[in-house]
């Protein structure tokens, strides 16, 4: 794995391991590009490997349920439906992808190269891959000779058929000694162009939610900033510290606790075990006066802190505390 010029993120992958270490391994490579502008998957020395763990892969590409890939089975005359399933890292349905492809990508490198050109989820650059699309084993005619017999057959959702005898053809066919830099140049164009439409969409998304933030109304705008916020975070333009320190700035800075009161309360509802979240949130209820809810949250907090063994829970019991003092005193 390396991060390229033009931050591209680059995984050269040798084989599909069974789901036992490949969705480890899977999850390990897609945490350190994260932050990529575009990806490029080497396959050209994959010899294939677990059609599971080529879902998985798959899956990391796609934000809806998609149907992958299916295996029909001559034994028992079955069929079985490869879909997208829920990764354990963030996916990227929109990042350019590059597929890499030589004529020793076999079996489920070929699967998972023919999923993404099928899908239109990814550009294929290289050569022909080796044609092996039905799985199946050995067989001993004798003790010199064994024979691969096939026992089921891929069967692509889009074109009712598979690579078998023919391989995948990649959209850009290359020699195998240019394959890469052409590829790396190709990404580095699409990472700039994507880099600038998701400058364009943070501009449109945070200039909507500061313009609802500054003309808040009280029991109108709560929804609508949660929503805005949310749509944030699913595109991972702000993460949860950052919206504590946006309550934050409106609660110290610009003093007005009710709209940080609204920010905080979102966070707790997007970021939910969080025990900082309610800690942020019990703060602004104190600076409005509601001790009652404040207290709440502050239990909350402490609840989660010590679920989690958060360093800051004794912080938080001392809020609590203090807010709890506060209501005593009132009374």
């Amino acid at each position: 794995m390396q991060l390229l010029e033009g931050n591209v993120g680059y995984i050269d992958i040798r084989g599909f391991a069974g789901m036992e270490t490949g969705k480890a391994m899977a999850d390990a490579y897609m945490k350190l590009i994260e932050r990529s502008d575009a990806i490029i998957i080497d396959l050209t020395r994959n010899g294939g490997g677990s059609p599971h763990t080529v879902q998985y892969l798959c899956s990391y590409f796609f934000d809806e349920e998609v149907h992958l890939n299916s295996l029909y089975w001559r034994e028992g005359d079955r069929t079985d439906e490869f879909w997208t399933v829920e990764v354990d890292g963030i996916q990227h349905p929109d990042i350019p992808l590059f597929v890499m492809t030589s004529h020793y990508t076999f079996s489920g490198a070929e699967e998972f190269s023919y999923n993404m050109q099928t899908q239109k989820r990814a550009t294929l650059v290289g050569q022909t891959t080796g044609g092996g699309a039905n799985p199946g084993g050995g067989r001993m005619l004798n003790e010199y000779l064994t024979v691969f017999i096939p026992t089921g057959m891929a069967i692509n959702p889009i074109t009712g058929t598979n690579w078998e005898g023919v391989g995948v053809v990649p959209d850009i066919q290359t020699d195998p000694d240019s394959c890469f830099s052409i590829t790396h140049q190709l990404a580095m164009e699409a990472a700039e162009n994507y880099r600038a439409r998701r400058r364009a969409m943070y501009t449109e998304k945070i200039g909507r939610l500061y313009t609802q933030l500054e003309t808040y109304k009280a029991g109108y705008s709560e929804e609508v900033i949660l929503s805005l916020l949310s749509d944030c975070v699913m595109h991972h333009i702000y993460e949860e510290w950052e919206i504590n320190i946006m309550g934050y700035d409106y609660l110290m800075q610009y003093e007005k606790p009710r709209i940080a009161q609204c920010i905080f309360h979102a966070n707790t509802i997007l970021f939910p075990e969080s025990a900082n979240t309610f800690d942020s949130y019990g703060e602004s209820l104190v600076a409005t006066g509601d001790l009652e809810q404040a207290a709440e949250s502050y239990r909350k907090a402490v609840e989660l802190a010590e679920a989690h063994h958060d360093p800051n829970a004794q912080l938080f019991r001392d809020n609590l505390d203090r807010v709890l003092q506060m209501i005593r005193e009132k009374k």
